[in-house]
């Protein structure tokens, strides 16, 4: 079973090694490099089922970030990392992150682990007084005690 802390580590390595040049952070970041995903847990249901199938069920957001210093190749590069398929989609990744078993995913043990949805397309950040055009990824990842 993993914990919160080692969802998010897991988040974060398998989309850096995954996908070239995307920054991720773990935790909030004052001065992110770009582009950028950021893990930052929504909820969670503990003893999801009875016998400790399923243990824990996290729901995380990604929040996606990119440069909007030229509006194109920012919308571009968001488009690419938000779509269902292709070598920068953040979906793909996660999928591919799993074993052939289906027993392991993000690199961790008896976890499993995919992108539900998108939200918030288009939305505006600010770090360091620079300016960037982003969306949320909502990533659950569900965690058992023992083997399914």
């Amino acid at each position: 079973m993993a914990s919160l802390g080692e969802v998010r580590d897991a988040a974060k390595a398998t989309l850096e090694a995954a996908i070239a040049g995307l920054h991720g952070y773990d935790t909030v970041p004052s001065s992110p490099l770009l582009p950028a995903v950021v893990v930052v847990p929504r909820s969670a249901v503990y003893g999801a089922s009875m016998g400790r199938g399923v243990d824990d069920v996290f729901e995380l957001d990604l929040a996606v970030l990119c440069s909007l210093a030229s509006d194109e190749l920012g919308q571009d590069t968001l488009d690419a990392l938000l779509s269902g398929y292709g070598p920068r989609s953040i979906r793909q990744a996660v999928f591919q992150s799993g074993s052939v078993t289906r027993h392991s995913s993000l690199g961790l043990p008896l976890c499993r682990a995919r992108v539900t949805r998108m939200d918030s397309y288009g939305t505006s950040f600010e770090a360091a007084s620079v300016e960037h055009v982003g969306a949320v990824l909502r990533l659950e990842v569900t965690t058992a005690a023992t083997a399914a």
